[in-house]
């Protein structure tokens, strides 16, 4: 399964991928991504290899899903009615399977979209994809990801991922990424009050990243204690909580959290976070058997998440810091 995130899929009963769309979507964008499904085959060469494109994403061919785009995108022409969707399709493929020529296909076909949501996850995309770009290309896709950040158009969640991507890009100019972060951090607090459990849960995540990346985890202890009593059954609040208390120096306080966050049994991608964040403080405290003990119980968590990409991932991360305990 491809790794790109979100990616929604529309799946026969036969299990045969019918449709694909990287990416976040607006009510609108999705109701008629639907309505699109319900629609008999199309006819048109365009719109057949734009469809014959969506079953290889889903797949995960993705060099067949990047042919079958441009080639739709070729027999289509500029007014085709669905040029602006191909286009978010060609270059969702290639985030995943190549971000140099990711970056080059959003900086080449961003400026022709309408500053609707279209552009905004082409320039989050592409502006994804930016780290080791040349300058001029990089400095063009960080444009379009800083007027994406300012569109109507633009979500809640679409703003706190362009400004993770725009992090990213500067993270080697320390004074650009630190005046970022404040943005960032300033935005987020500026927020109205969630409206549900998920729109917390959305802006906690966003609140303690930019926290961490301006250097003042403290700022989203508060938040995140408020979150933990408002759904004390959630695991996730008292992981991410835990992580604020390490990072603003309040190890003790980050290990109760951690047995806080285990004491509600979560899953398995859960229960290696957990374990995860303490091997990490007890590696800060000098108790190297403690974090062993735990990484490899992370370990044996890690292994039964049921995707695979989360899954591998988990592992990974957990092999590396048993390497770097210097365990086997």
């Amino acid at each position: 399964m491809n790794q790109g995130y979100p990616l929604i899929l529309i799946i026969s009963p036969a299990g045969e991928t019918v449709m694909t769309w990287p990416g976040g979507a607006t009510v609108a964008q999705l109701r008629g991504f639907l309505d699109e499904a319900l629609k008999p085959p199309a006819k048109a060469k365009a719109d057949e290899a734009l469809r014959h494109g969506d079953a290889l994403f889903g797949a995960n061919d993705l060099a067949g899903a990047i042919v079958a785009y441009r080639e739709a995108l070729k027999l289509g022409g500029s007014a085709w009615p669905r040029r602006d969707h191909a286009v978010e399709q060609l270059i969702g493929a290639l985030q995943t399977k190549d971000p140099h020529e990711c970056a080059l296909a959003a900086a080449e076909r961003a400026p022709l979209l309408p500053r609707q949501h279209v552009f905004v996850n082409v320039a989050l995309m592409g502006e994804s994809c930016a780290s080791d770009e040349a300058p001029a290309v990089a400095a063009k896709l960080e444009g379009f990801a800083a007027e994406a950040l300012e569109l109507p158009a633009a979500s809640e969640d679409d703003r706190y991922m362009l400004f993770e991507a725009l992090y990213a890009a500067r993270a080697k100019d320390k004074a650009a990424a630190h005046a970022l972060a404040a943005k960032y951090l300033a935005y987020v607090e500026s927020r109205p009050a969630p409206k549900n459990d998920d729109q917390r849960l959305a802006r906690d995540l966003a609140l303690l990243r930019a926290a961490v990346k301006l250097g003042e985890p403290a700022r989203a202890i508060p938040a995140l204690e408020a979150t933990e009593r408002a759904i004390p059954g959630d695991d996730t609040p008292v992981s991410w909580l835990a992580s604020a208390y390490a990072a603003a120096g309040r190890p003790d306080d980050a290990l109760a959290a951690c047995a806080r966050g285990l004491a509600k049994a979560p899953g398995p991608a859960g229960r290696a976070r957990l374990l995860m964040t303490r091997a990490s403080i007890w590696t800060k405290k000098g108790d190297g058997p403690a974090a062993k003990k735990d990484l490899l119980a992370a370990l044996e968590a890690a292994k039964t998440i049921p995707a695979a990409p989360s899954r591998e991932m988990t592992e990974g991360q957990i092999k590396r810091q048993l390497s770097a305990l210097g365990a086997p």
